[in-house]
């Protein structure tokens, strides 16, 4: 795995794996970075942006209970704050015929990135 050869990893005083990426530690300016090309980065940015834009209408629709009728509430809100980028990534690279995920309340940007519809 490429991204394996770049990292150094090494265990601490208080037994807790670091890592550490060598890019991080060079010279070179960040423009002559190797560029990773299995990566379609507004494409990742686009369907983290969209899953972050739904979990703040439905946010907001939850702070307005009084104002929305009740058949449109969103009782539960689970955001994947925090997550939505990395679960883009993942899903960009799902792509070969036996890959599989599962996805759960939270993976609203891993079902976007893989083509579930809005």
């Amino acid at each position: 795995m490429p991204v394996a050869t770049d990292c150094l990893h090494h265990l601490t005083a208080d037994h807790t794996c670091a890592v550490s990426l060598d890019v991080f530690h060079s010279d070179r300016p960040a423009s002559s970075w190797p560029v990773d090309t299995r990566f379609d980065w507004r494409r990742i940015a686009y369907h983290a942006l969209v899953s972050r834009a739904l979990d703040d209408l439905e946010e907001t629709t939850n702070r307005n209970r009084t104002s929305v009728p009740r058949e449109h509430l969103v009782l539960y809100q689970f955001s994947a704050r925090g997550h939505d980028v990395g679960q883009s990534i993942l899903g960009s690279l799902l792509g070969h015929p036996h890959d599989g995920v599962g996805a759960y309340y939270r993976s609203r940007p891993l079902l976007l990135s893989v083509g579930a519809s809005i």
